[in-house]
């Protein structure tokens, strides 16, 4: 799955200002706009869905859908579905399965904890882009 970074301006005129605070600030998402991200988890809750990406720092990000454009809607095959809690919370989680068990993975993802978060988020892209290449996908 891959979406390109809308720009902020777009973004703002969009959203309603009583879904402001939820989506974030889109001059702070750490993307470039009409670039173009791996989705590398989804996430429902309620009504809003965020992306899990990496963003042009290297960072594992969580980041509003409606702030990115839908390139690639294709999921990958061994991606699976998942309801976390978290507190009295459920959210519809949609990923690969080593990332989307818990929160406690999520958060390790998300602080690069050695050996396990960033470093496997990128042996993950690779993988994904040799997939997407063996089956003519690129």
């Amino acid at each position: 799955m891959r979406v390109r970074a809308r720009s902020p301006y777009e973004v703002e005129r969009q959203v309603a200002a009583e879904d402001r605070m939820y989506v974030g600030n889109p001059f702070e998402m750490g993307t470039t706009p009409g670039r173009e991200y791996e989705v590398h988890a989804l996430f429902k809750r309620g009504r809003f869905v965020e992306l899990f990406y990496i963003d042009d720092n290297g960072y594992a990000s969580f980041g509003a859908a409606n702030h990115f454009e839908l390139v690639d809607g294709s999921i990958p095959p061994d991606w699976i579905c998942n309801i976390i809690h978290e507190g009295d919370e459920h959210v519809l989680a949609v990923g690969p399965p080593e990332l989307i068990k818990d929160w406690e993975t999520i958060e390790n993802y998300m602080d690069g904890d050695v050996g396990f978060g960033r470093d496997k988020l990128y042996e993950r892209l690779e993988r994904l882009k040799r997939l997407r290449e063996e089956n003519g996908m690129t």
